[in-house]
């Protein structure tokens, strides 16, 4: 039991990023703008935020094989939990995330592919998706594809993932 909470209090946020970023949530879910990917609800991905905002270890890629982007994510929340805000935000209602010299799309194929059993949350999907797609070469990301579709589709290389922590766009330490 103290082993527990040893290991979660090591990885928690803190708690004046935490509230920052909550009221960043609030000012998302009250911004007028609609968002650029059909299937999915502006309410379900406040709701994952919050959740995620709360508690980083909530991060889950489900029966998608997005593992590294994951554990960028995961980190990102951790650490700077008002750029995740930004990043989602961003992704909803533009499709792009943007840094200085730098923007990640979510391109109109993926955000059209996205609905059915995404086997995540929205709020995991939209991002984890994106990085996972803007790394692809061969494979798009399809929530719905076949297993090994997926798989292969999913796969990360240690270098992308360097890319992506690096990325002037989803840099940790932004």
């Amino acid at each position: 039991m103290t082993m527990t909470l040893m290991t979660t209090d090591r990885y928690s946020s803190d708690l004046n990023l935490v509230s920052a970023a909550q009221a960043a949530i609030d000012n998302f879910e009250q911004s007028p703008k609609l968002g650029v990917w059909p299937f999915l609800q502006k309410a379900n991905i406040i709701r994952d935020m919050r959740i995620r905002i709360s508690d980083p270890f909530q991060v889950n890629q489900g029966g998608q094989p997005f593992c590294g982007p994951a554990a960028v994510l995961f980190e990102l929340i951790r650490r700077n939990p008002v750029r995740y805000v930004k990043i989602c935000q961003q992704l909803f209602e533009t499709g792009i995330i943007s840094g200085t010299t730098q923007t990640i799309s979510a391109e109109a194929v993926l955000r059209q592919n996205s609905r059915g059993d995404l086997r995540m949350g929205q709020a995991d999907w939209i991002v984890l998706a994106t990085l996972r797609e803007a790394a692809n070469l061969l494979f798009p990301v399809e929530p719905n594809a076949p297993s090994l579709l997926r798989n292969m589709a999913g796969m990360t290389k240690p270098w992308e993932i360097i890319r992506v922590v690096y990325s002037d766009s989803v840099v940790l330490n932004k």
